[in-house]
């Protein structure tokens, strides 16, 4: 039988992993629409 400690400490580093990679991967998301919004506005605005 395989010991329930070793079990939850991988599954939870699987979990921190994949919970870590999204949220960067969203904040940058977030960054890229978030400067698009804006370079719009100031060229309209200029124009």
């Amino acid at each position: 039988m395989t010991k329930p400690l070793q079990v939850y400490l991988v599954l939870a580093a699987i979990y921190f992993i994949i919970c870590f990679s999204l949220s960067r991967v969203v904040h940058l998301v977030e960054k890229r629409i978030d400067a698009s919004r804006k370079a719009p506005v100031a060229a309209g605005g200029a124009a």
